[in-house]
């Protein structure tokens, strides 16, 4: 296994945090100024809305899991146990979260009008399931996350200039 410097894992890390801050710098006023006030307003309430349940689904799962991998490093039996334990566990607050933010969506106690935007954004919820990064903050492999956090906000930022073209494409 390559030694993994710290030099090089705060190198990456730093990528990260910098595409986190400079990427929304681009798209922001674009999407500001493509779906106007009250678009950009109806997509940051429901998404505010979800993040709570976002933040329920995660429950702490990130830095536990964290922490546990790095403790089981070395012990390949151990840490694929621990990582499917870990996984499992994740889902049931995961779909838990799901489907009440589901009920609440369609019973429109939520406020969100639009319930195709409310089923986009449903999405972030679930993503949480499969957040695995965890692990390879765990296994102090911050290259792979930085690599799949590239792609996926140039992906991002692609699909943003060509699908945000009018004030009605908020979802």
């Amino acid at each position: 296994m390559p030694k993994k410097t710290l030099t090089s894992n705060f190198i990456f890390s730093l990528i990260n945090q910098l595409l986190a801050v400079i990427l929304p710098l681009i798209t922001g006023p674009y999407v500001a100024r493509v779906l106007g006030a009250v678009g950009n307003g109806q997509y940051s309430y429901a998404s505010s809305v979800a993040q709570f349940f976002v933040v329920f689904a995660s429950l702490g799962f990130i830095s536990y899991g964290q922490r546990e991998v790095a403790k089981v490093n070395y012990d390949v039996k151990e840490r694929s146990k621990l990582f499917w334990e870990l996984v499992l566990a994740r889902f049931v607050p995961t779909i838990f979260s799901f489907f009440v933010y589901l009920v609440l969506g369609f019973n429109n106690l939520l406020n969100i009008n639009d319930f195709l935007l409310m089923f986009v954004i449903s999405f972030s919820i679930l993503a949480v399931g499969f957040d695995i990064s965890f692990f390879y903050q765990g296994m102090e492999e911050f290259k792979i996350i930085t690599i799949r956090t590239i792609i996926v906000r140039i992906i991002s930022l692609i699909l943003i200039f060509t699908l945000v073209k009018t004030e009605n494409d908020i979802w």
